[in-house]
């Protein structure tokens, strides 16, 4: 639990931990990681793109 209670609880699953889960899954089934994987790139891929935009936009002003 985080600090004053708040927070997501240990059990609670995330992105990391589906893929350190999946881990030792990797020499028999590929997929199971690559899900989670997935959706942080395309998550940190499109919040750069995001920025870059509002950049270029702010400087064009």
């Amino acid at each position: 639990s985080g600090f004053f209670g708040l927070g997501l609880a240990p059990e609670s699953p995330d992105w990391g931990t589906s893929i350190n889960a999946g881990r030792g899954l990797l020499q028999f089934v590929p997929f199971p990681p690559l899900v989670p994987a997935i959706a942080i790139m395309s998550l940190v891929l499109g919040m750069n793109l995001l920025a870059d935009g509002l950049r270029e936009e702010s400087l064009r002003e």
